[in-house]
C-alpha cells in the first residue's frame, strides 16, 4: 500500500522554486540553497498545524527560509574562524502582520491586510519586485537582500561580502536605483 502525500505538500511544492532562487541569491551556492529550502520545507511540514490560512503561504515559507538563511550564514562564519558581530533575530511581532514592533495592534495595518484590493495590489507589487530583483546584477541583488530583507548593517555586509564599506554603499545605491526604475516601469508609472 502506498502512502498518499499530505494535503499541504502540493501547496508548498509550488513555492519551492521561488524559495530556492531566494536562497541561492543570498547564499551563492546551489548546495547550501537546496539545504536551506529542504530545511524550510521540513520545518513547515512539522509546523503545518500552526499555519494560519489568513497568512499567505509564500510569506509564511519565506519567513521560515529567512531564519534558515541566517542559520546557514552563522554556520559559515563559525566554520571560517571569523566571528560576525551579531546577527539579530527578527522581532517576534514581525511575523504577525496586524501588530506593530511593540506588540500593539495596528488598526491601519489590519485594514490594509483585510481589504481585498490592497491584498491584490500588494501581491502584484511583490511579484513585480521579485521579477525586478531577478533582473538586477547578482552582487547588487545579494547585497540589497542582505540589507533590506535580512536587516544586516553595513559592517555585517562588509564582513560577509569582502567589499569595502564605500563599495557596499555604492552597490546598494545602484541596486536601489535599478530596482526603482524597474518597479516604476513595470507598475506603469513614469518616474
Amino acid at each position: 500500500m502506498t502512502e498518499q502525500a499530505p494535503q499541504w505538500a502540493p501547496e508548498m511544492a509550488q513555492h519551492r522554486r521561488f524559495l530556492w532562487r531566494l536562497a541561492r541569491l543570498q547564499l551563492r551556492n546551489d548546495s547550501d540553497a537546496e539545504d536551506a529550502v529542504q530545511d524550510t520545507l521540513l520545518a513547515a511540514a512539522q509546523g503545518w498545524a500552526r499555519y494560519s490560512p489568513a497568512t499567505p503561504l509564500r510569506a509564511w515559507l519565506t519567513g521560515i527560509l529567512k531564519h534558515k538563511i541566517i542559520d546557514s550564514l552563522r554556520s559559515r562564519q563559525r566554520h571560517s574562524a571569523c566571528t560576525l558581530e551579531a546577527l539579530e533575530a527578527s522581532e517576534p511581532w514581525s511575523a504577525v502582520p496586524d501588530f506593530d514592533q511593540n506588540g500593539r495592534w495596528d488598526a491601519a495595518t489590519f485594514i490594509e491586510h483585510q481589504c481585498p484590493q490592497a491584498l491584490v495590489s500588494r501581491k502584484q507589487l511583490m511579484e513585480l519586485i521579485e521579477i525586478c530583483m531577478a533582473s538586477l546584477p547578482p552582487r547588487g541583488a545579494q547585497l540589497l537582500l542582505m540589507r533590506e530583507y535580512l536587516g544586516f548593517d553595513t559592517d555585517e555586509i562588509t564582513a560577509q561580502s569582502g567589499l569595502s564599506a564605500g563599495n557596499v554603499r555604492v552597490v546598494l545605491h545602484r541596486a536601489r536605483l535599478q530596482l526603482r526604475r524597474c518597479v516604476v516601469a513595470g507598475w506603469g508609472e513614469h518616474p
